[in-house]
């Protein structure tokens, strides 16, 4: 049964939603549902996808084999993703592509050197099922794709609690989104859910 409504507090990126930031190893690393966050366990609707940020740190990071990311789907479906890291020197964040309800697992290759960092969170809403509308709770651009992959950006001048009759197909939550406190609508649905 589809959510009435899901609701966003603060922006829509959280480098820190599933994992925060942990010390690197030289050795694989195993992480499961102890070392994540309550959100993590989910599950979330709608799916998000997963972020493996890293702070700067010369030759820290191993960029030829990629961070395994094994969670559910919306649905329930297991699914794995590949975080490809790709600066040896960190400084970066890798978005995934895939929406996940929860993670289970994200097993980390043996990194370069024990001096770098790395948190766990999620960037974009994915919106696989029908909706009505949007509404922006605080004021500012929304960025979003459509269903056919294009991409627009709603310009900031979306007053707070403007409602917007879109139906894009995910909400992108990088630098371009500056809206907060965002619902979605769902079309016939009964539940509702905040995140």
């Amino acid at each position: 049964m589809l959510p009435k409504t899901a609701s966003f507090a603060g922006a829509l990126a959280n480098t820190a939603a599933v994992m925060v930031g942990t010390a690197t190893s030289t050795s694989q690393q195993t992480y499961t549902a102890g070392n994540f966050t309550a959100y993590a366990a989910g599950p979330n609707y709608p799916g998000r996808t997963v972020t493996v940020t890293t702070t700067a740190v010369a030759s820290a990071y191993t960029t030829v084999s990629p961070i395994v990311v094994t969670g559910t789907a919306p649905g329930g479906a297991v699914i794995t993703e590949n975080l490809q890291l790709t600066a040896a020197g960190g400084g970066q964040t890798i978005v995934g592509l895939k929406a996940f309800a929860s993670v289970t697992q994200i097993v980390v290759p043996a990194q370069a050197l024990a001096t770098g960092n790395m948190s766990f969170g999620v960037q974009d809403v994915v919106l696989t099922d029908p909706i009505s509308k949007i509404r922006i709770g605080g004021a500012g651009a929304l960025h979003i794709m459509n269903q056919d992959g294009t991409f627009d950006t709603i310009p900031a001048l979306l007053a707070s609690e403007e409602i917007q009759a879109i139906a894009p197909g995910k909400l992108m939550g990088d630098a371009t989104t500056t809206a907060t406190n965002i619902t979605i609508f769902f079309t016939g649905s009964q539940q509702s859910f905040l995140f």
